[in-house]
């Protein structure tokens, strides 16, 4: 038995993640997010899939005490929590975002204190009960500034160590925690942006996901070879780098 929070859940890559849980695990399910109607259609799937329960909360992601409300709620629906999946966030527009600092704001909170505050309150709750997963849906968008996605990947970087720095301090207590970096991943988020080989379906996704978390892997690229070409992006000496348009 399996009791499952996630945060974000009507995002592509979590709705199909959660197919899968459902299907292949007995799961009892709080979704939280912003949309009634989505969240309520996602959790009439999850039951028909085969998950045990499936109930959702409402949460405005860019206020801190409804974050916080969220997992009193949770806890009280499910009683005890045993993995936490952390997948809201947004694809910032950054011409916006040069221009418009209350949007910039508002969308480094989204992608990485909306992700943080819960992540840490679930940390807490799991290492006084000695045991528990939280995984965390960055990007590879954190690994290194990009002047066409800095905001963006600002949020995600931070996200990224905070995972780290979670990782190394849960470890001695039995909770699993994971990184997940995305590249580009067919999903509404980014139906905007040319298509490439590099492209992976949502379903190919999640099924990479779940299996990070079967062997509890501490950090996973989605799909590997983001994980090459990321090292080559790292790698690149800074006067070549700022002259790039990537």
């Amino acid at each position: 038995m399996k009791r499952i929070v996630v945060y974000g859940a009507t995002s592509e890559i979590a709705h199909q993640l959660t197919r899968l849980l459902a299907h292949n695990e007995e799961c009892f399910f709080v979704l939280i997010g912003r949309n009634k109607d989505r969240l309520d259609t996602v959790c009439k799937d999850l039951k028909s899939r085969g998950a045990q329960s499936a109930e959702f909360i409402l949460c405005d992601f860019l206020n801190k005490e409804s974050l916080k409300q969220t997992f009193i709620e949770a806890l009280l629906v499910l009683k005890e929590i045993d993995t936490l999946i952390l997948a809201q966030g947004s694809l910032t527009d950054q011409l916006k975002a040069n221009t418009d600092i209350d949007y910039a704001l508002d969308e480094f909170f989204l992608n990485f204190e909306s992700m943080a505050i819960p992540a840490l309150l679930y940390a807490e709750y799991f290492e006084k009960r000695q045991k528990g997963q939280i995984i965390g849906i960055s990007s590879v968008a954190g690994e290194r500034g990009r002047k066409t996605i800095y905001i963006y990947g600002s949020a995600k970087s931070a996200f990224t160590s905070l995972m780290s720095g979670l990782r190394g301090r849960l470890a001695p207590h039995n909770i699993h925690v994971m990184t997940v970096k995305p590249g580009l991943i067919e999903t509404p988020m980014t139906s905007h942006l040319p298509k490439s080989p590099l492209f992976i379906s949502a379903t190919s996704a999640a099924n990479i996901i779940y299996k990070g978390m079967i062997n509890r892997k501490d950090s996973i690229y989605v799909p590997f070879y983001w994980r090459f070409i990321m090292r080559i992006i790292k790698d690149l000496p800074e006067f070549i780098f700022k002259k790039l348009s990537i």
